[in-house]
């Protein structure tokens, strides 16, 4: 893949970053350094935690920090067997790093710094979900 290449779907790069979409690029320190980075809000521990329940979505990416493990769910992951691992949404909006130093180094919760935009992407595919749940109870197709 390019530099220049602005792939739809998430892939592994190799220039540098491990995820990437249109908008947003998770870098190979993102699951240690996700609360140093200068152009994301951050918070860590507790407040990490509480950012994170708040967080709606269709879809979460669930990915190991030795990138040998990915996987997608439809419900917020509240824990795993993994170690080191960070959770997002497929667009990006945000990203929390659960860390083995937890209480001590991590969590650690960051918002894209286009969150508003990408949540409301976000949100808007919860609703459409809804919509078709409620459409298929009432026998519609």
């Amino acid at each position: 893949m390019s530099r220049h290449s602005r792939p739809s779907a998430l892939e592994v790069a190799t220039d540098g970053c491990l995820i990437r979409n249109e908008r947003s690029c998770i870098c190979e320190q993102t699951c240690r350094s996700i609360a140093r980075w200068a152009c994301c809000p951050s918070v860590a521990g507790e407040a990490a935690r509480e950012e994170y329940v708040k967080q709606i979505g269709a879809e979460f990416v669930v990915l190991s920090n030795n990138r040998k493990m990915a996987f997608v769910t439809d419900a917020l992951p509240q824990n795993s067997s993994l170690v080191d691992y960070c959770v997002f949404p497929a667009n990006l909006a945000w990203t929390m790093a659960f860390t083995h130093e937890e209480g001590w180094l991590g969590p650690y919760f960051a918002r894209h710094r286009d969150f508003d935009v990408l949540n409301e992407v976000n949100v808007r595919k919860v609703r459409k979900l809804q919509e078709s749940e409620e459409a298929r109870v009432k026998g519609w197709r």
